[in-house]
């Protein structure tokens, strides 16, 4: 930690410390319940971490920094990840918080950018305290639920709800109304940080997303100016915070920036989209994709109109849930294997053609051609189920972070839908998992 190596150079001021502390969601929060843990009667909580660190002092400051958990190689993967990601959308809050505040003259754009600081502060305090709950409703919004309904069954209330309830039992910075200042000056400035954090979430989805968007639209209605200034405003925003973070190993949304719509993550990306066919040629007119497959009868006689639905289907995978490389995996002609008969893959140097495992074997796929089921493999059940992955096919898929769904036609399976967005474990997400099982649950209800 940068505050650790600052506070053990006796030359380092409080200005030194200012820019380190403020880098570090949970250290500003430790600093902000500190300052505030006594109410002030008659004075607003202290909003200003710049203000709160001297009036700590750097006794406080270094005792402080001796006691904070630090996340380390030593913690699972996936909480150091949702950590990572949670405090990088805080920080990139915070800063369009300030941003937003600045443009629209406001006197206190610190109080904003602290209040966005803090505004994930449950979400937070449930993968550092309590990491069991974190992964359970981690788990249910795998399935598709929202976080807030995720969190409810396990918590008793949602995970805003939580986060509103910290703010307030340890008094932290909540848009107080000032003195002389107009009547809808807070719920301005709520929309102004309720913004700020809207960006920060969508923006590290994607850029070009309908709902980025939206929030382009909301800014430029809530600074009274056009969309086309707005962008430019923003992404500046946010490449600033990535010069800030990115050495900290922090997600930066910024570099997605630089792809075109509908690319992102395409800098790994080093050649054209082809569709690859991994059969011999078959005898006769019928096509190499479905004479390698053993296609029920209900669907041989459309054996062409059912690749044609395959290529398409894969086409959208990628287009519209945002996944590099998609494969339809068959049962071999003598059953013994399953292997990748098609696939659309835009990663260089890819062994997703080579996948092949035995049929009879039990696996995560030998068990999802038993019945009509969908699965998202990720770090979160990697230690329940990485055990069902065969190290051949650990090999050539290159990832634990996948989705596949079986396609059944009435009770017969014809093979599963496989997707990831590459060799290198790259985040996967609810969004994404929910549009990937509605494009391959759309090739069962056309093939009935």
């Amino acid at each position: 930690m940068q505050v650790r190596r600052l506070l053990k150079d006796k030359n380092t001021s409080y200005a030194d410390l200012y820019p380190a502390i403020k880098r570090d969601p949970g250290f500003s929060l430790a600093v902000l319940k500190e300052i505030n843990k006594t109410p002030r009667i008659g004075q607003d909580p202290i909003a200003d971490i710049g203000r709160a660190i001297p009036l700590l002092g750097m006794s406080w400051l270094e005792e402080a920094v001796s006691k904070l958990p630090v996340i380390t190689h030593q913690d699972p993967p996936d909480k150091r990840k949702a950590i990572f990601r949670c405090y990088s959308r805080a920080l990139h809050a915070s800063h369009y918080a300030q941003y937003l505040a600045q443009q629209r003259n406001d006197h206190d754009s610190n109080e904003l950018s602290s209040t966005a600081l803090m505004s994930g502060i449950g979400e937070m305090a449930l993968w550092i305290n309590s990491y069991e709950v974190a992964q359970k409703i981690q788990s249910l919004m795998n399935d598709g639920i929202g976080q807030d309904e995720a969190s409810t069954p396990c918590l008793g209330l949602s995970i805003s709800e939580l986060s509103t309830a910290l703010r307030s039992h340890w008094n932290l910075p909540n848009l107080h109304p000032k003195p002389n200042w107009p009547k809808d000056a807070r719920p301005q400035r709520e929309m102004g940080v309720g913004l700020a954090c809207g960006i920060s979430q969508a923006s590290e989805f994607d850029w070009y997303s309908q709902a980025m968007q939206r929030l382009y639209q909301q800014a430029a209605e809530y600074l009274d100016t056009n969309v086309e200034q707005v962008i430019p405003g923003l992404r500046n925003v946010a490449f600033e915070t990535a010069r800030e973070i990115h050495l900290l190993g922090l997600p930066c949304p910024a570099f997605d920036i630089l792809l075109p719509p509908g690319a992102k993550r395409a800098a790994r990306r080093a050649k054209k989209t082809t569709l690859h066919q991994h059969t011999k040629p078959a005898q006769g007119n019928s096509s190499p994709c479905v004479s390698a497959m053993k296609i029920p009868a209900p669907v041989a006689k459309q054996s062409s109109a059912l690749q044609r639905l395959l290529e398409r289907t894969m086409a959208e995978i990628q287009e519209i849930a945002g996944l590099q490389r998609v494969a339809f995996i068959a049962k071999s002609q003598d059953g013994h294997y399953l292997s990748t008969r098609l696939s659309l893959d835009q990663v260089e140097n890819s062994k997703i053609w080579q996948f092949k495992v035995e049929a009879t074997k039990r696996s995560i796929f030998s068990l999802l051609m038993s019945k009509p089921k969908a699965f998202w493999m990720n770090p979160g059940n990697l230690v329940e189920y990485g055990h069902l992955i065969p190290e051949q096919a650990a090999d050539s898929l290159g990832t634990n972070n996948f989705f596949a769904i079986s396609i059944f036609v009435k009770t017969k399976p014809i093979g599963l839908m496989y997707a990831d967005d590459g060799p290198d474990d790259a985040e996967l997400d609810a969004v994404r998992y929910d549009k990937f099982k509605q494009l391959c649950q759309r090739i069962a209800n056309q093939l009935k």
